[in-house]
């Protein structure tokens, strides 16, 4: 069975009543920040921390208000059913082959359901981990051909990284700012979005771990039994499942992780290429469909729940190109305003 990549975005979030960005907005000098920019990133968590990141005082005082509201929201992790359901889907495909999932998302609500839940190689809470055993068990679990795997893109809430060469990872919420004993450890949010995403993966180690085993899994590169560097075309090439993900639209800059890593592998032989299926709210832009589909990607519109969307787009998987997959894949589409 092909491997499968996932990538999730804020609609996850938001499926589970969190809209980050509007949270912050409520702080009259946060909504004031987003009413600088153009009218298209005004709601673009990567523009307001970019926005942000000019000036020291001001971005700490920005990922201060991420990091609780993120914690408040873990509180309520029984509660986030889209999260639950998802990762019950997921770890339920990983019985049967390797499953990375891969979140633009900087709440951390994926990562807590994720380790909590599910055990995937990844620091849980209050547990420092260096990148090389996470390498490490990462590596370990791709050669089983089977298992969950989990890599936030854009830095997290609680994840802390410690100085580089020999980095640590550290998932903690700190309640007092960013004065502790961990003080060699920076947050990544500093690293991540705030300094822009073009080249987040030369500051943010675990992204470039995640790009580089998403890539080898486009590809089809080996599974990795002989390191993570193989030839593509080796193996079979993995199915690629895009989750309610921004990318494509005027707020998604072309720098963007994900965009990049869909340009950089839509050329695949077709012989080889996993199938690309984009699934997105009824209210999604044309100019992100239209996009998406240019890359390949077959377009599924949800109107209420992403998780059961997922599900039934993933039981297609296992249908062959001549069956008909109309009931989940292009409804009809509404005038969107």
């Amino acid at each position: 069975m092909r491997p499968l990549l996932i990538v999730s975005g804020q609609a996850l979030a938001r499926a589970d009543g969190l809209n980050l960005v509007r949270r912050l907005r409520d702080e009259s000098w946060v909504d004031e920040m987003a009413e600088r920019l153009p009218r298209s990133q005004r709601f673009c968590l990567d523009a307001l921390l970019r926005e942000a990141a000019a000036d020291a005082p001001l971005l700490g005082r920005f990922v201060a208000g991420i990091r609780r509201i993120a914690r408040e929201e873990r509180r309520m992790l029984s509660r986030k059913r889209q999260h639950l359901r998802l990762f019950a889907v997921l770890a339920k495909q990983a019985n049967d082959r390797s499953v990375l999932h891969l979140t633009t998302n900087v709440d951390g609500l994926t990562t807590a359901v994720a380790t909590a839940m599910h055990g995937v190689p990844w620091p849980g809470t209050g547990e420092t981990l260096a990148l090389a055993d996470l390498e490490n068990r990462i590596s370990q679990k791709i050669k089983q051909n089977r298992g969950l795997i989990h890599i936030p893109l854009h830095g997290e809430a609680g994840l802390l990284l410690g100085d580089l060469p020999e980095a640590e990872l550290r998932y903690q919420f700190l309640d007092q700012g960013f004065d502790s004993p961990l003080g060699h450890m920076t947050p990544t949010l500093f690293l991540g979005a705030a300094g822009g995403l073009e080249s987040i993966e030369s500051r943010l180690p675990t992204t470039a771990l995640a790009l580089r085993l998403a890539l080898q899994m486009l590809r089809g590169a080996h599974p990795w039994d002989e390191g993570m560097d193989s030839p593509p075309g080796t193996s079979v090439a993995a199915d690629f499942l895009l989750l309610g993900h921004g990318v494509g639209t005027r707020a998604d800059p072309p720098s963007s992780p994900v965009r990049r890593l869909i340009q950089q592998t839509v050329a695949l032989p077709p012989g080889n290429a996993g199938r690309r299926i984009a699934v997105l709210h009824v209210s999604s832009s044309q100019l992100a469909r239209t996009w998406l589909r240019e890359q390949g990607f077959e377009i599924s519109l949800y109107a209420a729940d992403l998780a059961v969307q997922a599900e039934e787009v993933l039981a297609t998987l296992s249908l062959t190109k001549t069956q008909s997959i109309r009931s989940v894949l292009d409804p009809v589409e509404p005038v969107c305003f």
